[in-house]
């Protein structure tokens, strides 16, 4: 957010509620949104409003953790958005049938028919025949390691 919208936004914090003038809060407050974009200063604003008092501010550092949550949350869709873009009907195909797979064997250990190993074991069959190699060979590992305890 650039300065001038972040005075703005300041300015009329403490007009409503009757914050004694005080450049160095002030200042404080606009360096704080400043750090942030405006969408999320927009989003967070009206729970940053109702943290405020008449004659009262919160701390700055529950305005971070509020704005800093919101800018992660932001980020966060926008990875998934990514994320799903890249996705192939391949790779859909394959994510069903894996929690098709994870499905089935937990209700195999579940009911004792089925090992954490022989789980283990399949899972790491699954991603071999999509070409997940070092996850699966990274399973095995584990499971060696079961076993040798």
């Amino acid at each position: 957010m650039n300065k001038e919208r972040a005075n703005h936004y300041v300015i009329d914090l403490f007009k409503t509620f009757s914050i004694d003038k005080n450049q160095l809060l002030a200042k404080q407050w606009r360096d704080a949104l400043m750090n942030y974009k405006e969408d999320v200063v927009k989003e967070g604003w009206g729970q940053i409003v109702a943290e405020c008092r008449t004659r009262y501010l919160p701390p700055l550092k529950v305005v971070y953790g509020l704005l800093n949550s919101i800018k992660r949350s932001k980020a966060d869709i926008v990875v998934l958005n990514d994320f799903e873009n890249e996705l192939t009907p391949q790779d859909r195909q394959n994510q069903h049938r894996f929690i098709k797979l994870i499905q089935h064997t937990m209700k195999e250990m579940r009911e004792g028919r089925m090992s954490e190993a022989e789980h283990l074991k399949a899972h790491a069959a699954f991603f071999r025949e999509i070409g997940m190699n070092e996850d699966a060979d990274d399973l095995l590992r584990v499971v060696a390691e079961m076993q040798s305890v």
